[in-house]
Parts: structure tokens; sequence; C-alpha cells
């Protein structure tokens, strides 16, 4: 699996109806959960999904069966996505995302414990996301019975109010440009000033670039230890990278939304979510000869359905014609 870039946090808030407790269940599952889900090799959440089949390649401990790396290497775009989704959670449902092996705040220590920050957000089925996103409307217990979720888990009363606060955001920096100043057309996106310098002043106050440290924690038996039986812990340093970090949910969607600025500006829309799409060229190419364009999953999930279709139309045209003739 990868990540769909295809499909943007911030173009996504601003089609969606806050109102639509259907359509915030699958934001969240696409922005949340399916990066996790990516990160440990596992499939897409969807609607009407069972019993979640752990990936072959997350293993964990044996001791205290932590979650552990692959042995494989990951792409890094794969934990800043993962990162990002991690966040996305955290902001919406603070508290209710929790790992027993993990004590360290993600804000100070974003790059620790990757993997045992991950799989509990993985292990988040459709139903336990609908009842989270019935909490923020104050519906139901707000907590589902989920082993991954933490009991002292309360729904936020202010999540909602956050997300229409971004998706205001967004939704003024795409609007018209005043004339504060002449305009030339360089192919650079305009704005107006006041939707440039409030989105420049949530970038300054709640996104800053940190240097990620890949730690974990693993237990070990130390063979040339005075007790050759006894499990001791051993960090795993993995190295760093830059990344950018938003510390509020305001600075997540700015920072999403700055970044297709520097991407193709053209969107258009996905024939099979109706949800908005940053176009490559290629699909660019389409939408102007006037045929379909997927995100890059829903483009997966349209061609299952075409070939099962096909079989299903093949299948009938070749059953026998069982209708009694009249002679």
């Amino acid at each position: 699996m990868s990540n769909d870039r295809t499909r943007r946090l911030s173009l996504d808030l601003l089609a969606l109806d806050l109102n639509d407790r259907a359509a915030l269940v699958a934001f969240v599952a696409a922005h949340a959960v399916a990066p996790a889900r990516t990160l440990l090799g596992m499939d897409r959440p969807h609607p009407g999904e069972g019993e979640i089949t752990r990936s072959r390649s997350l293993t964990f401990n044996a001791l205290d069966m932590r979650p552990m790396w692959p042995n494989e290497t990951h792409p890094i775009a794969e934990v800043e996505a993962f990162m990002r989704g991690f966040l996305l959670a955290r902001f919406l449902f603070p508290g209710a995302i929790d790992s027993q092996f993990v004590h360290a705040d993600f804000i100070d220590l974003p790059g620790s414990s990757v993997f045992e920050r991950a799989f509990p957000l993985s292990w988040l089925r459709w139903p336990a996301l609908e009842v989270l996103v019935d909490g923020l409307y104050r519906v139901g217990p707000g907590r589902p019975d989920e082993p991954t979720i933490s009991r002292h888990y309360v729904p936020s009363q202010s999540s909602l109010g956050q997300l229409a606060e971004a998706q205001a955001l967004v939704r003024s920096a795409l609007g018209e440009p005043d004339d504060f100043a002449a305009r030339v057309d360089i192919g650079l996106q305009a704005m107006s000033h006041s939707a440039a310098m409030s989105l420049d002043a949530v970038l300054r106050r709640d996104s800053r670039t940190r240097l990620v440290w890949l730690l974990d924690t693993e237990w070990v038996f130390d063979s040339d230890g005075p007790d050759p039986g006894e499990a001791i812990p051993l960090d795993v340093d993995r190295g760093v990278f830059a990344a950018v970090i938003p510390e509020s949910l305001l600075g997540l969607v700015a920072l999403d939304f700055v970044e297709t600025l520097r991407m193709d500006p053209r969107t258009g829309k996905c024939a099979q979510c109706g949800q908005p799409v940053v176009l490559t060229p290629q699909q660019a190419s389409r939408a102007r000869k006037g045929e379909p364009i997927y995100h890059e999953d829903c483009g997966a999930e349209h061609r299952v359905r075409y070939v099962r279709d096909c079989q299903r139309r093949r299948r009938q045209n070749a059953a026998p014609n069982l209708t009694p003739s009249h002679g």
C-alpha cells in the first residue's frame, strides 16, 4: 500500500459537511486511521469491515507484546503521513488513542515509539470511529468498547468548533483576492491580504520545524550480564530527520493547505466519492477530455468493482436459458 497523495486533508475538510456524521467518520478514517494502517501494512478502513487482519510484517516483543519495527526499511514519507494522522486523532479525540507502552508526549518527542503509537490507532474499526464521532456530537457513550481506547477517555466539547475554524480558514484562503495591490499573474495562487496574514499567523504560532528522532525501547536478554535470564530495556536509535510538526488542529490544516500550493493548483472531483482531487498532470489531461478522475484509493476500488461487474455479466450471459418454450 502507499499513501494517497491525491487526497489532501485541507481540501477534504473544505468539502466536509460538519453536520454529516457519516462524512466525518469517513474523513477521520481516511486521514487518521488509514496512514497508520499503511505504515503497518494493513488494509485501509472501510464501512462494513469485520475483524481486522494483522499484517505479517508486524511483530511483537515476546516479553511484553510491544509492537516492534519490522526488518524492512519504511519510507520516511509513510512515517510522516502517520505522524500527521496521529496528530489529527489526538486533536479530535484527546486522550482516546493510548498505548500502554508510550508515556512521552508526542509533541515533546514526535519520533519516539512510532509503531507503539500506530498500533492502537490502526486497530480502530469503522464502528469504533462512529462511536468516537458520535461523542463529538454528544450522542451515545462517546467511548467505544475497544481495547485500544483509553477507559478514561471523555469526548472533547471543542473539537467540532476547531474543525469549523480550520474549515473557515481554508475557505477564506481560497476566496477571491482583494484589491490590496496590483495583481501580476506568474502562476502562483492568488489570496486576499487578510487570508494570507491569518494563514501565516497560524503557521508561525502553531507549527515548528523539528528534528524527529526515531527512538524505540526493546526488551532483550543480556547474556553477558550478571543475570542472563533477566530482561533489560534497550534503547534503539534509528536516526533523525527534519519535519514540520503542527501543534494544534488549526496548524495541522494550515500546514496541509500551504503544502498544496507547491503542487499543481488545479483540483477536480473524484468520480467515486465526489471529494476534491489534487490533479496530477495525467489526471488534468483526463479531466480536460471529460474523462473521470479518481483518488488513488478510490481508483483502486473502482477497478475492483468494474472487474466484479464484468465477471457477473459474463456469468449471466453464459447461463443457459431455462425459460420454457411455448411451441
